[in-house]
């Protein structure tokens, strides 16, 4: 599956380049219309890499633009991964691979690249055999508390394997394979994880249960994690082991402590994990 190339207009490629202020919402306001018909499609991303991308799909538009999440948030983990030479990448909820194609071409980086459902898998293995040179397995499991067997309610990048979401719709599901990091870093012989994303549509916690031999010896230097206010009391639990605090990242790629507003409010985002007391280092 690799769609033929389209070319983006220079206008694009000049102001993705450009230092704009809410760069993200100005080029989809001027850009999103006319990428969005373009449908499935192989196109440069804004880091000069290229991948096959539904254009339909605001989320993947923004690689176009500039990056899946945000420039700071790009800045921020870029700076963490390059800080040390590289190190381990687990990106758990790899989907295509947003994050593979913005963080796996970095120095020095191994990424393991989790994605058990199967047209997501092969999605992102096409795109890979452009970039052999990189240091990616795609490990076709999901991550929890323990070694099963589940089924995934599919609904593209927001497939989940929470029951109580989309109970209004009805979805495919899929059977997939799971494991814990805790055994998978044992089986790989992996000391020292210098990254961990977790985008798993609300399935994090279970995933932090299944690596409480890893963070209790603080063998994940960070985390990234996607919350909402319903996920955090639990996922605060499964850190607590490692003394692990949570972050949130400013406009200037800095990091602050996360208030209890998120707890309070209607929270959702990404928020970074980071043992004792550290910052940004």
């Amino acid at each position: 599956m690799n769609p033929d190339p389209i070319f983006l207009p220079s206008s694009l490629r000049f102001l993705r380049n450009s230092p704009l202020p809410r760069k993200l919402g100005l080029l989809e306001k001027l850009y999103g219309k006319t990428l969005a018909a373009h449908g499935k499609a192989t196109v440069e991303c804004a880091n000069g890499y290229t991948w096959t991308l539904d254009l339909d799909e605001v989320t993947h538009r923004w690689l176009v633009y500039g990056d899946c999440e945000g420039q700071q948030q790009k800045n921020w983990l870029s700076n963490w991964l390059s800080h040390k030479g590289g190190g381990v990448f687990i990106d758990s909820g790899a989907n295509i691979g947003q994050y593979v194609v913005s963080l796996s071409h970095l120095p020095g980086v191994q990424t393991f690249a989790f994605e058990p459902v199967s047209n997501e898998m092969q999605w992102l293995q096409s795109c890979l055999h452009r970039y052999p040179e990189w240091a990616v397995e795609i490990v076709p499991l999901a991550l929890g508390a323990d070694k099963q067997q589940l089924k995934i309610r599919l609904a593209g990048g927001k497939s989940t394997l929470r029951q109580d979401w989309y109970i209004n719709q009805q979805l495919d599901e899929e059977l997939i394979d799971m494991t814990t990091l805790d055994n998978f870093a044992k089986e790989k012989k992996i000391e020292r994880i210098r990254l961990w994303k977790l985008d798993m549509e609300g399935y994090e916690p279970q995933a932090l249960a299944g690596a409480q031999a890893l963070l209790a010896e603080q063998r994940i230097d960070a985390l990234l994690i996607e919350a909402q206010t319903s996920t955090i009391p639990a996922i605060k639990q499964n850190l607590a082991i490692g003394n692990y605090n949570l972050f949130q990242i400013q406009s200037s790629s800095k990091l602050v402590p996360a208030s209890d507003w998120i707890e309070a409010n209607a929270f959702e985002g990404n928020l970074i994990a980071l043992p004792g007391k550290a910052g940004d280092s």
